[in-house]
């Protein structure tokens, strides 16, 4: 892990083939995600696939090296990667992020939690801002501290809900990620199924169905391009790298491996590293790390370790090691 020397000018969490084939790994505009086959039957054997898949991954983005810079300028990269909703952010869209990030400092000064280490926050130039997430209110908080316009990475049930909340969600600068579970087991989406509350109505259908969809490869490379094409405008971009919320309480879990494919694009885009700002959300604080840059071989858990110190030891879950 280094400090970035500037700053230059985020789950998706998915990543498989459906190929009868081993598992191999498959190029396409620079980001390399491993493939594999899917088993006929057999729900041991189904679980085990799904977490060599994941393993797969992770293998992947730990040896990937950094590829070629892509044929198109950084301009047309952008224009064509960048959701069609935040291309030309409107008057409007400016005024809901700025209130965004008002109503975050209201809840944080009513609430009576403390902000450390507002200095590290960059003024301008992008970064990733990387962050623990078991509440609600952490995307507004996440507002309050960035301090201008940001865009997240959200999952794609937000823009399921009904019309009027996805056109408010594109206007705070929400886009969509493809969720998936393909790291749990079948006994655990069980589980998961058992927690997961009926109200409000929308939930439990979507769960089932993230449950059900099938992992594609093509889900984290868009998410991959939209993200590096984001912060190639020079904004700040909001990811939480555990994904979709399990109803676990407010425990860490592991952290799905997207934000490295994210550095890596970006820089084969730019020639740049793209600096990290990690944030740890907690009832009683909200702690905003030192910018990081994470190394050749580094992986997003580096960042959730670094989050999971500033936390109450039962608030680290899998990171309390």
């Amino acid at each position: 892990m280094k400090k970035p020397e500037t700053l230059g000018g985020g789950m998706p969490q998915e990543a498989i083939g459906e190929r009868p084939r081993d598992v191999l790994a498959e190029r396409e505009g620079g980001i390399e995600v491993p493939e594999t086959a899917e088993l006929e039957s057999g729900r041991e054997e189904k679980d085990q696939a799904e977490q060599e898949r994941v393993e797969a991954l992770r293998e992947q983005v730990k040896r990937e090296s950094t590829p070629r810079k892509p044929k198109e300028g950084i301009s047309e990269y952008i224009q064509k990667y960048v959701p069609e909703h935040l291309q030309k952010p409107d008057v409007l869209a400016r005024t809901i992020s700025g209130l965004a990030g008002v109503a975050g400092e209201m809840l944080l000064r009513f609430q009576g939690r403390k902000i450390e280490g507002r200095e590290h926050v960059p003024t301008d130039g992008p970064y990733i801002l990387v962050a623990n997430h078991t509440r609600d209110s952490d995307p507004v908080v996440t507002a309050a501290i960035a301090g201008r316009r940001v865009d997240y990475a959200s999952t794609d049930m937000n823009f399921q809900i009904n019309p009027a909340l996805s056109w408010f969600f594109k206007k705070l600068g929400l886009y969509s990620v493809k969720s998936s579970l393909g790291n749990i087991s079948t006994e655990e989406k069980a589980a998961l199924m058992e927690r997961v509350p009926k109200y409000p109505g929308h939930q439990r259908p979507y769960y089932q169905s993230v449950i059900d969809r099938p992992m594609d490869v093509a889900n984290i490379r868009q998410f991959a391009r939209e993200t590096a094409a984001l912060l190639a405008r020079g904004e700040p971009v909001v990811i939480f790298p555990e994904g979709l919320w399990l109803f676990e309480g407010n425990k860490m879990r592991e952290a799905y491996p997207g934000v490295e494919l994210v550095l890596r694009e970006y820089k084969r885009l730019t020639g740049k590293d793209v600096p990290i700002l990690p944030v740890a959300i907690s009832d009683k604080q909200v702690h905003i790390d030192e910018l990081m840059v994470l190394g050749d071989g580094e992986e997003i858990h580096t960042v959730m370790r670094a989050i999971a110190e500033h936390l109450p030891e039962e608030e680290r879950g899998f990171y309390s090691e």
